[in-house]
């Protein structure tokens, strides 16, 4: 999946014009698009982030503009996410594999703290994870500012971990099966 910027989006565009749009013209199907909410700009003009194949992606990118409705939108790459954990909100490992004790899963974004989502968030922007790592926090989680040190997580559980030990179909983990 790659992601996308669209903008200059006149009031009268929905998601689903944005996300039929996307179709058409990069060659998808439907339910391989995600399309965020529109939101409006000081200038007037709403603008979204998608989701949507790679191949669509570019296919889009290189037209320069997508008609959505009546607008001639602006079509802008994002730069991929860096691998990030929603338990502790740092860089370099999943969930599922988090070495932390601390759980950020439930705070803002925006101001790091409980109860709320950055959407209506009025506080200041304070990065909890730059602010433990003892670097400037003055930014919001996962933001271009964010740049905590990348942690691995722990090993996975579920695989076992060691040249003596064997997979469940009996051959080293290292070996290439028959099948």
């Amino acid at each position: 999946m790659a992601g996308l910027r669209i903008s200059g989006l006149m009031e009268s565009a929905t998601t689903e014009a944005v996300a039929e749009a996307i179709t058409a013209k990069g060659g998808c199907r439907l339910d391989e698009v995600k399309v965020g909410a529109i939101r409006t700009g000081l200038n007037g003009a709403g603008s979204t982030l998608i989701k949507c194949p790679v191949t669509a992606a570019k296919k889009i990118v290189e037209g320069g503009r997508l008609l959505v409705g009546w607008s001639s939108a602006q079509v802008q790459i994002l730069d991929p996410a860096p691998f990030r954990c929603y338990k502790c909100m740092g860089t370099g490992h999943t969930r599922a594999t988090c070495p932390s004790q601390i759980d950020r899963g439930n705070t803002c974004f925006l101001c790091s703290k409980p109860g709320h989502k950055a959407s209506g968030c009025t506080e200041a922007p304070f990065c909890a994870v730059c602010h433990q790592a003892k670097k400037p926090a003055g930014h919001y989680m996962g933001g271009q500012a964010c740049c905590p040190p990348p942690t691995k997580g722990r090993q996975d559980p579920i695989r076992p971990q060691g040249p003596d030990q064997r997979s469940a179909h009996g051959a080293d983990e290292g070996q290439d099966m028959d099948v």
